[in-house]
């Protein structure tokens, strides 16, 4: 199991605060609509990233710096879906299974700016299927929202775009 960012190991990592702007994504990389904001070198990375792509194939974000209210918003609303389906758990491991998905707001990445979250598109800017939607829960997507998921199914693989939402 990978280390969660609720670990107190992680939260023992003294963070130093490396003084870079919140700034636009770049606009190539912006769903319709107002443009999230990252640090610095988030955008210069996601301008690497988007060139590097294959022809066809553009990056898409669909959020970056979060406000600390909504973070915690997000990490209430799926604590209660944590509490419904596993009464018997205690508050620590309440905590442990909603941090499998939902950051703790003292270490979560998107409230610094230091996170994104993103789809694939193709040329036409339909969202390439990668096995389970933005922001599918553990539960909803059957575990294929893990970073270390299997492989998406053939379609995902060989570029297939996911049907409307």
């Amino acid at each position: 199991m990978p280390v969660l960012l609720a670990d107190p190991q992680i939260a023992a990592v003294p963070v130093d605060d490396a003084d870079e702007p919140l700034v636009p994504v770049p606009a190539d990389t912006a769903a319709p609509g107002p443009r999230p904001v990252v640090r610095s070198g988030v955008a210069a990375r996601l301008a690497v990233a988007q060139l590097l792509l294959p022809p066809g194939r553009r990056l898409r974000v669909v959020e970056g710096h979060r406000r600390p209210e909504d973070q915690l918003a997000i990490w209430h609303r799926y604590a209660a879906d944590v509490a419904r389906d596993h009464p018997l758990a205690d508050a620590a491991e309440q905590r442990r299974l909603t941090s499998r998905f939902v950051s703790p707001l003292e270490v979560a990445p998107h409230v610094a700016g230091a996170a994104v979250d993103v789809v694939l598109v193709d040329r036409l800017g339909r969202e390439v299927d990668l096995g389970t939607p933005v922001d599918a829960t553990p539960e909803q997507s059957g575990g294929a929202c893990w970073t270390d998921a299997p492989v998406p199914a053939r379609r995902a693989r060989s570029g297939g775009c996911s049907s409307p939402r």
